[in-house]
């Protein structure tokens, strides 16, 4: 405690102790908490019908639906500034009262004590603690309208149908805490830099929207029924054109074939494009930060640990994810085990493009491996640590 290296310096005047490192858990600020809520309200209204149209039966159905999910993240948290100043602690040199060292400054200051547990009065844990909290609002609106029919048949059957549209739209908002709002405005303005008011949490809300316009055509088509070797043969394929307002027009697609040689069992196959679009986060993520450390690869000799701010931030000039699938399986439902039915499917997957955040590790390597896109990611402080990674 003061009062034991006071003692200590008063009976050793000419090695007193002057400075020590510390360690503490801060066991007299407590536990810190993380709380979050989250609610989703989902509202539908839909309808559905038919009709005879060209010879054929045709049926149909269509929705609006609205999907809100309201989330709230909350963390009791010490921020740092004041933490750092109620740490700071000297004695008036007129009363001998502990007090900030920047009382004269910063009134507010109450000192803090790291030394013990329950010898902080309830003033000092206020001053140095406070609550990180992010309010985060998801929207959906799709509006939908399907068809199916069987307008033609061919040799071995009616042909199937089905046509569709949707229109949606995703969107994302949010607000925080006083003390993540001014730091957040504050990194926008000029050569300004992304500063956290806490020891975590530092919550930044998101906000973005697009939308997106679909339409797709499908059908399934017998080849074969109730002949030799071909108990049923089926062709279907199925094709969607896909606007996003964000990354533009996509074409994805499906061919494939069932065949059952005989009641028990059958085969089937499909090849087909797809795509995963980036998500809201993926695309409008506001500066989501951590604390992390990074061996600075970028300089040669003895690599220092840089103790950084992670940061990860979404991307709007990504692209969907384009996907070929194939998938071959076997189904079966044996005659002689009524009510048992099973499949084994092999499928490969061979993806382009696709969406991932490379750790702080990662963009530092690379950066040394010469990526110079990934360099300008990477923040130094004015004696060339490593401070901040995007």
């Amino acid at each position: 405690t003061a009062a034991e290296i006071a003692a200590y310096n008063a009976a050793h005047p000419t090695t007193p102790i002057t400075s020590f490192n510390m360690g503490t858990l801060n066991y007299d600020e407590g536990p810190s908490y993380a709380v979050t809520h989250r609610s989703n309200g989902r509202y539908i209204l839909g309808g559905n019908g038919d009709f005879d149209a060209f010879g054929s039966h045709w049926t149909w159905d269509t929705y609006a639906q609205e999907s809100v999910t309201n989330i709230y993240t909350g963390a009791t948290l010490p921020i740092t500034a004041n933490f750092k100043n109620a740490i700071n602690a000297v004695r008036d040199p007129t009363t001998g009262a502990i007090e900030c060292a920047s009382a004269a400054t910063n009134p507010t200051c109450v000192p803090y004590d790291i030394f013990g547990t329950g010898v902080n009065s309830a003033a000092a844990l206020d001053y140095v603690e406070g609550t990180s909290w992010l309010r985060q609002q998801l929207r959906q609106n799709v509006e939908a309208l399907n068809l199916r029919g069987a307008p033609f048949s061919d040799w071995a059957g009616p042909v199937s149908l089905a046509a569709g549209t949707e229109h949606r739209r995703e969107s994302t908002s949010g607000y925080s805490d006083s003390l993540d709002a001014a730091a957040f405005a504050a990194s926008l303005a000029p050569g300004g830099v992304l500063a956290s008011p806490y020891f975590a949490g530092n919550y930044h809300p998101s906000f973005g929207s697009y939308n997106v316009n679909e339409g797709y055509i499908e059908t399934v088509a017998p080849l074969a029924e109730d002949v030799f070797l071909a108990k049923a043969l089926d062709f279907n394929a199925a094709v969607r054109e896909t606007d996003y307002s964000t990354s533009g027009r996509i074409t994805t697609w499906k061919l494939g074939l069932t065949y059952s040689p005989i009641d028990d069992f059958g085969f089937r196959f499909t090849r087909s494009r797809d795509i995963r679009a980036p998500d809201l986060a993926e695309l409008f993520q506001n500066n989501l930060s951590q604390t992390n450390t990074v061996t600075d690869t970028t300089k040669s000799g003895v690599q220092p640990n840089d103790s950084i701010y992670q940061v990860t931030q979404g991307n709007r000039d990504l692209q969907p994810e384009i996907a070929h699938t194939t998938t071959f399986g076997v189904v079966f439902h044996p005659s002689f085990l009524p009510g048992l039915r099973g499949s084994v499917d092999y499928y490969t997957t061979r993806i382009n493009g696709a969406i991932t955040s490379p750790t702080a590790q990662q963009v530092v390597n690379e950066c040394a491996d010469g990526v110079s896109a990934l360099c300008s990611q990477i923040v130094r402080n004015s004696s060339g640590a490593i401070t901040t990674v995007y």
